[in-house]
């Protein structure tokens, strides 16, 4: 697999795609932060300038956890 390490010191969230994307983003709402999502897009709208994201498979996040991406 490879991984392009964001440069920029914002903060990049994995958000789960699939059965856990809306509860995901329910918590997210309760704790103030909008994220919107395009169906075609896997970069997610964030309504903080600090936080950046990316939609992937529930199964998958720690693999980018490892390897620095989240």
């Amino acid at each position: 697999m490879s991984v392009t390490k964001p440069t920029s010191s914002l903060l990049m969230l994995g958000l789960p795609k699939g059965s856990l994307e809306q509860a995901t983003l329910a918590l997210f709402a309760k704790a103030g932060w909008k994220i919107g999502q395009n169906s075609r897009s896997y970069k997610p709208t964030i309504d903080d300038p600090e936080l950046d994201g990316r939609f992937v498979r529930a199964q998958e996040i720690s693999r980018y956890v490892e390897h620095g991406f989240f």
